[in-house]
């Protein structure tokens, strides 16, 4: 009973448009709306920050760890607000396989590095 409910759920999703797809996390936006999506790989936005390296020397226990992570965090955010504004983005998600979304990973990287 439980397998026929589990596959009955899944089949429901794949019937389901694009407008009602389903998205591990969204960074930015309305996943029931949007017209200008992208996708990121935030992993990657945060291994490449100067910081991080840093931020691996510290235990969480340490007060450094969150200020360095604050810092971080704050960087990315703004470097992806900036390229969401110069592209037009109204839903920014991370990126999964079977997304066809422009992947907007590079484009945040060369902003954080600015």
């Amino acid at each position: 009973m439980r397998r026929t409910l589990l596959l009955l759920v899944f089949l429901f999703s794949l019937s389901l448009g694009a407008e009602n797809l389903t998205f591990r996390e969204v960074y930015i936006g309305n996943p029931r709306s949007y017209t200008h999506p992208a996708e990121i790989d935030m992993d990657k936005v945060l291994r490449s920050h100067p910081l991080y390296p840093r931020l691996l020397k510290y235990s969480q226990r340490e007060p450094e760890y969150w200020i360095t992570l604050d810092r971080i965090n704050s960087d990315i955010r703004e470097a992806l607000y900036e390229v969401v504004e110069k592209k037009g983005l109204d839903l920014v998600v991370e990126k999964e396989k079977g997304l066809k979304f422009p992947d907007i990973t590079s484009e945040v990287i060369r902003e954080l590095r600015k």
